[in-house]
C-alpha cells in the first residue's frame, strides 16, 4: 500500500502537473479518503480524474463523516 502516491498528468506527451492518490493499494485499487457531510460530484469528477491519468479501473471512494464510514466503488465511465 502507497499513501499520498504522485501520479503524473501528461498533456501531448510533456508532464503538466500531478495527482495525489491518498491511497494505491496493491498497484491496482485507488482509494480517495473523505470526511464531508455529503459526497458530491465533484467527489466523483476527482476520482475520473485520476482513472484517466493512472489508467486503473478499481477505484473506491470512502467518506468517515458520519458514525459509519460510507463506501461506494466507482465504477469507470
Amino acid at each position: 500500500m502507497e499513501t499520498e502516491k504522485s501520479v503524473p498528468i501528461f498533456y501531448e506527451a510533456v508532464s503538466v502537473a500531478e495527482h495525489r492518490l491518498d491511497l494505491l493499494v496493491d498497484g491496482r485499487v485507488i482509494t480517495e479518503l473523505k470526511t464531508v457531510e455529503e459526497l458530491g460530484k465533484i467527489h466523483y469528477a476527482q476520482l475520473r480524474s485520476n482513472l484517466k491519468a493512472t489508467r486503473l479501473k478499481t477505484r473506491l471512494l470512502v467518506n468517515f463523516a458520519r458514525e459509519l464510514a460510507d463506501f461506494r466503488r466507482v465504477a469507470p465511465p
